[in-house]
């Protein structure tokens, strides 16, 4: 029950900073790497900063924005490469249209999906455990900086889905959450000790 209402308070506090005014966050992204695009994204704009545990908690705890996302329109960005290649001339980013509850709801499945893949360039920062049915932080990565700042993404990300009432597509263990409400700083070590 302690969960919950810190739960509770947590969201109530974020309403209430919401009311205040919020930054508008723009992020273009390909599909098949999204969450990996908006990290990049958000560690330009300053949302996501790699640094010290408690100076990167008291930057992300002031920071209330909406996420505004866009997808790459990959055929035709691929037909405008092709075509700026035989002129010479630069390109710039296709972008599909649209923009709402819709990109958005969509933007955070790719999210969630990113983050239990691995491929050739990054790893997948959750696992599945077959007993329970749930995913949990991926133990088998070593600690770095860049790693750090991509657990924080997840968790700020994982703010702007509650706020934006979308889903990551990830059925996270319910542990994770109550060690994230009561010890945020430690997070990143618990999941060495769940070997």
């Amino acid at each position: 029950m302690a969960v919950y209402s810190q739960a509770v308070l947590a969201c109530l506090q974020l309403g209430s900073r919401a009311a205040a005014g919020e930054l508008r966050v723009p992020c273009v992204v390909r599909r098949r790497s999204a969450f990996w695009d908006a990290l990049q994204q958000l560690q330009q704009q300053g949302i996501v900063t790699v640094l010290p545990d408690r100076q990167q908690q008291a930057a992300g705890a002031v920071q209330l924005a909406k996420l505004f996302p866009r997808f790459v329109d990959e055929q035709q960005q691929q037909q405008q490469q092709q075509h700026q290649l035989s002129s010479a001339t630069g390109y710039s980013v296709v972008v599909e249209g649209g923009e709402g509850h819709g990109p958005r709801k969509e933007f955070f499945q790719l999210v969630g999906e990113g983050w239990s893949r691995a491929d050739a360039a990054q790893p997948a920062l959750f696992v599945h455990l077959r007993g329970p049915g749930t995913w949990w932080l991926n133990s088998t990565l070593s600690c770095s900086a860049q790693l750090q700042a991509a657990y924080w993404a997840v968790g700020w990300l994982l703010g702007q889905a509650l706020v934006n009432r979308c889903t990551v597509g990830l059925q996270l263990a319910p542990l994770l959450f109550h060690r994230l409400l009561l010890q945020p700083h430690e997070a990143f070590q618990v999941a060495a000790s769940w070997q």
